[in-house]
């Protein structure tokens, strides 16, 4: 078997080469036109650009880790169905937001089935078992902070 000899420093542009060809090399972004990069450079300076858009979830394709704690403590005060619902939802919802308060609204419960009634009823029962805080805001969707041990 043949032995291969490589030896990156004869890839290396000879200097005067490098030099020679940095000094011919269009100014611009990539090769851009100048007026184009002052055009960029215009809009980026009003705070233009690119923006970063998180991709929309794909509701089948997601799980939640759930508390066994939650589990105890919802099996003993008999929650029902949207309680449950509720409380995966928010596990999940706070978990995605690092654990901050969320503005848990009506549009993530439509998904998973439970009306705004079945939603109120569910954080009570959540909150009464103290596993969530619940701050109201008139005319607006609850800020629901977690606890995950109760006291």
């Amino acid at each position: 078997m043949e032995e291969f000899d490589f030896d990156p420093e004869k890839l290396r542009l000879p200097d005067e080469l490098a030099a020679e060809l940095t000094a011919r090399a269009k100014p611009g972004v990539r090769g851009m036109p100048p007026e184009l990069e002052a055009k960029l450079a215009a809009h980026r300076a009003k705070g233009g650009g690119r923006k970063q858009f998180r991709k929309p979830r794909d509701s089948n394709n997601y799980f939640v880790r759930f508390p066994m704690i939650w589990a105890e403590e919802l099996a003993k005060i008999r929650a029902g169905a949207n309680t449950y619902r509720v409380a995966l939802g928010l596990v999940f919802e706070c978990w995605d937001k690092e654990y901050a308060p969320v503005k848990f609204t009506n549009v993530l419960l439509a998904k998973m089935g439970v009306d705004r009634k079945g939603k109120a009823a569910a954080l009570k029962q959540l909150e009464a078992a103290k596993l969530i805080s619940v701050e109201g805001r008139d005319k607006k969707s609850p800020l629901v902070t977690l606890r995950f041990m109760p006291d």
